[in-house]
């Protein structure tokens, strides 16, 4: 019954009223082979026909002399019937069906998950150029062929592979871990002084000391020697390692000039847009890129649908045009800037050293802050130096 009523409902049903002699007219019907039903009698005679049987019904209606005038429709043909009027609207439904069924057969959008050294533009780029991008045929698409050629352009990846979902291309991949240098322990090295200072205590792991606690050092001294004397009065090259903490002094210096350039807004924007698909750019807007000081700030937009990236995306350009001019600057700002050069170049020199006190040195001449640190520090002062034997 539920199949016959949607049946019913997309070949759509017309409910009609017969006016003069209904019941000569329902058996001319019957023997026409007219299927009728929900016949009733209220104020005049009702009856249903399927919608496209109605025009039947004229016949028997003049032979048994009746007037029969439609009272409701129903069904997917009436609700669809404003089509008819609007076939600009269903030749568009159909133009966007094909269209999507065209852009199905193609990639869509590439990503690239697992990697953290290896930078995903870096990787877009290398797969672009094998030909794996958006617009391309799924169909040409040779995953195993891919994850071979991705794999040679980057060693220091143990595993990669190319997966299609849908029109979606997935690159899944996992980077090497580094593996210590098992062959660089077994190498014969000292333990030098990377800088003067003296020595507060050691942790001696291998070698001879040369140096004790105490001691005063010069930077390239010899601290723990390979040659280790072993119990029966022979000598053995050993891999040297330990720890030697040292009191150390460093002086870090830099000038400022006391004038700086700042950029002021004009208030002049341009604004370009743009559209890709398929990685084409496409101009939404024909200005040009301006002439002059100008700072740009882009936004680019990506269309998503059900979290997976479409191939098309919006790119907005705001060029605001700036005028710059030189003023002079305090020395409270020349002395902050100063700090923070100094305080790089402490980072790049001692690392991880402690330090335990510094004096600034500040001083102004001829618009330039002279900025001066020296500093007392704790420190591993031993670096490694290898042995190298002549055969």
């Amino acid at each position: 019954m539920v199949v016959l009523h949607a049946l019913r409902w997309v070949m759509g049903t017309v409910r009609f009223s017969i006016h003069g002699a209904p019941e000569p007219f329902l058996n001319q019907c019957a023997r026409s082979g007219i299927s009728l039903w929900n016949i009733e009698k209220k104020e005049d005679f009702t009856a249903c026909i399927l919608a496209g049987g109605y025009r039947h019904l004229l016949p028997s209606a003049r032979k048994t002399k009746c007037v029969l005038k439609v009272r409701e429709r129903r069904g997917l043909p009436f609700r669809l019937a404003f089509l008819r009027r609007r076939k600009g609207l269903v030749v568009g439904a159909i133009l966007a069906f094909l269209l999507v069924q065209i852009l199905s057969l193609h990639v869509w959008s590439v990503e690239v998950s697992g990697n953290v050294g290896i930078p995903t533009a870096q990787i877009e780029s290398v797969a672009s150029e094998l030909g794996l991008k958006p617009g391309v045929w799924k169909k040409d698409i040779q995953a195993k062929l891919l994850q071979e050629q991705l794999m040679n352009a980057f060693p220091q990846t143990s595993w990669l592979s190319v997966n299609t979902s849908g029109c979606l291309i997935r690159i899944e991949l996992e980077e090497l871990s580094e593996k210590p240098d098992l062959e660089a322990n077994k190498r014969a090295c000292n333990i030098l002084a990377k800088a003067t200072g003296q020595i507060l205590y050691m942790e001696v792991y291998a070698g001879t000391p040369e140096v004790k606690e105490g001691d005063a050092v010069v930077e390239g001294q010899l601290l723990l020697n390979a040659v280790v004397e072993d119990t029966y009065g022979g000598n053995t090259l050993k891999h040297a390692a330990g720890k030697i903490i040292a009191a150390t002094q460093h002086t870090f210096t830099t000038q400022v000039e006391m004038q700086k350039e700042i950029a002021q807004e004009t208030g002049h924007i341009v604004t370009r847009r743009s559209a890709t698909v398929f990685g084409l750019r496409i101009p939404l807007s024909f200005t040009g890129k301006p002439d002059g000081t100008y700072r740009l700030e882009a936004e680019q937009v990506r269309l998503k649908v059900m979290d997976s990236l479409l191939p098309v995306s919006f790119y907005k350009e705001n060029w605001i045009e700036e005028m710059r001019q030189v003023v002079p600057m305090s020395q409270e700002e020349a002395l902050q800037k100063a700090r923070e050069e100094v305080a790089i170049q402490q980072k790049e020199q001692l690392g991880d050293a402690t330090i335990t006190a510094q004096q600034e040195t500040v001083e102004v001449r001829d618009g330039v802050l002279y900025y001066r640190v020296d500093v007392n520090c704790e420190e591993n002062i031993g670096v490694e130096s290898e042995v190298f034997l002549q055969s």
